[in-house]
């Protein structure tokens, strides 16, 4: 090609782009398999018992709503 600079060759230039895309789309995917392989669940967050007075509040919201 005419258009490129002296002692460009879009050739090997479009070779290693490439071989960047190729090693870059790996390199992600090892990352992403590592960071699954390493990744913990998260603890499971002990529900509080609610107050006595809090449950009969709610025992009587409930009610009223049924009449």
């Amino acid at each position: 090609l005419t258009w490129a600079p002296a002692g460009v060759k879009i050739g090997v230039l479009i070779g290693a782009v490439i071989d960047f895309v190729i090693v870059a789309f790996v390199l992600f995917l090892v990352v992403v398999a590592i960071k699954r392989a390493t990744a913990r669940p998260a603890p499971p967050v002990p529900v509080a018992e609610l107050p006595a007075d809090v449950k009969l509040l709610t025992e009587i919201r409930d009610l009223l709503k049924t009449r």
